[in-house]
């Protein structure tokens, strides 16, 4: 289908993109693009566009999330990485239960394109915080995980499935998974 294939592409090119921009490049840029779709998609006038749009949307903000889980690994201490990842996840779910309520109530109350307009907006000026993140982490070069570590982050995870995926994402963000090949 078109969704397995937009993935499997997106598995595919964003190693090379990782290796070559920094992080705050890709999450700027995510973030950028994602503020533009918004600012326009009011304005589809058929299906075939709204649903160009969503995939161009789908794609940068896929292309952000292990980058997003790479910085918060970076600013958070190790012995507290458990906990930020959980309050991550809580925001997440909650945004997904809360959001829809409330921008559905404010296009009933405004109608669609100004919900968009500002939803762009937030983006785009969160996209200038964004680009000051390097003064906090995201200028720090990338490192391998170390055997230890590769340890314990195996150990925490429960099935071989779980495992897999934790050594995609560590792949993707440029990790040294050698260790990954005789435990996965």
């Amino acid at each position: 289908t078109l969704e397995e294939n937009l993935v499997t592409t997106t598995r595919v090119v964003l190693p090379w993109v990782a290796r070559r921009f920094k992080e705050k490049q890709i999450i700027w840029v995510a973030m950028l693009v994602t503020g533009a779709m918004l600012t326009v998609y009011p304005w589809a006038s058929s299906a075939w566009l709204m649903g160009l749009f969503s995939i161009v949307l789908g794609l940068f903000l896929g292309s952000v999330q292990p980058m997003v889980m790479s910085a918060l690994h970076q600013v958070t201490p190790h012995e507290r990485q458990g906990q930020a990842l959980g309050l991550r996840l809580m925001t997440i779910n909650v945004s997904s239960v809360s959001m829809p309520l409330i921008f559905g109530a404010a296009s009933a109350a405004l109608g669609s394109g100004p919900v968009f307009w500002i939803m762009a907006a937030s983006v785009t000026l969160g996209s200038r915080l964004a680009r000051k993140l390097s003064s906090l982490y995201l200028g720090v070069s990338r490192r391998a995980v170390p055997s230890s570590d590769a340890v314990k982050i195996l150990d925490g995870v429960p099935s071989l499935v779980d495992r897999v995926d934790v050594f995609e994402q560590l792949q993707v963000l440029g990790r040294d998974c050698s260790f990954f090949d005789q435990q996965v």
